[in-house]
C-alpha cells in the first residue's frame, strides 16, 4: 500500500452498526468502522474493514494504526460523519 495509489486520499467512512442476531439491543455497541481510499485517478479501494465498539476514539486509533504500519502514507484529505454510533 505504498506510492501514489494509496498515498493520494483517504476517506473514513461511517461506522455500519452490526446488530447480534438480526436484532438490535440496548447492549449492542459493535460496529464496522470502515476506510475507503481514492488514488488520483478516482478509483476507490477497500483499505479496511474491521470491528469496533461504538466508533470509540479507541477503535479508530487501532484502525489507522493498523493502516500506517501497513504502509500507508498521510492522507491528503480524510472524511468522515462526525456522529458518534
Amino acid at each position: 500500500m505504498t506510492g501514489p495509489i494509496f498515498g493520494s486520499m483517504a476517506s473514513v467512512a461511517p461506522a455500519v452498526r452490526v446488530p447480534r442476531n438480526g436484532l438490535r439491543a440496548a447492549e449492542d455497541k459493535l460496529c464496522a468502522l470502515v476506510v475507503i481510499g481514492v488514488n488520483a485517478r478516482g478509483e476507490k479501494h477497500s483499505l479496511a474493514i474491521e470491528d469496533g465498539v461504538r466508533e470509540s476514539t479507541q477503535s479508530w486509533r487501532e484502525v489507522l494504526l493498523a493502516l500506517k504500519g501497513r504502509g500507508l502514507k498521510v492522507p491528503k484529505l480524510a472524511i468522515g460523519d462526525g456522529a458518534m454510533g
